[in-house]
């Protein structure tokens, strides 16, 4: 790169110009083995590596792995991954069965009920009860929501 410095001193300015070149390395993630599509990548499908910024591929991943990563498409040994190789896998998905809780002042009742959609711990989904009625609920565990309704 290269950058210039205007100087000025009483009527008399100059400009110097500066050139210099970046030789840093940053670290990133690489395939151990080739990885098919579909899989949940796990800690020992890749390792850490450092490499020079001028390889440093668009978008590549930085810092820590996002948990729950599936692989979207076939990836190759030694690949160094970016966020367009994977998709986040959703900690429940649509169509698991799950108990789901409704809570009217001090009765808990608890009724079987079927995802409508995928979702994490914390968020809110509409679900399908045995008897066909949909509600919301927000998904407390892997196995457990509470209706909303």
């Amino acid at each position: 790169g290269s950058f210039a410095a205007l100087f000025k001193i009483g009527d008399k300015e100059k400009k110097i110009y500066f050139y210099y070149t970046l030789d840093a390395k940053i670290e990133v993630f690489k395939a151990k083995h080739n990885l098919l599509n579909g899989k949940i990548l796990l800690n020992d499908d890749y390792e850490k590596v450092s490499i020079s910024l001028e390889g440093l591929p668009a978008r590549a991943i930085l810092g820590e792995m996002p948990r729950n990563m599936m692989i979207k498409s076939y990836i190759k040994e030694s690949s160094i991954f970016t966020e367009s190789m994977f998709e986040t896998k959703k900690d429940v998905s649509k169509k698991e069965n799950i108990k789901a809780f409704l809570k009217e002042g001090g009765l808990i009742i608890e009724v079987q009920a079927t995802l409508l959609e995928d979702a994490n711990i914390g968020e809110t989904v509409k679900i399908k009860t045995e008897q066909g009625k949909t509600l919301n609920a927000k998904i407390l565990s892997f196995k457990e929501a509470m209706i909303l309704e």
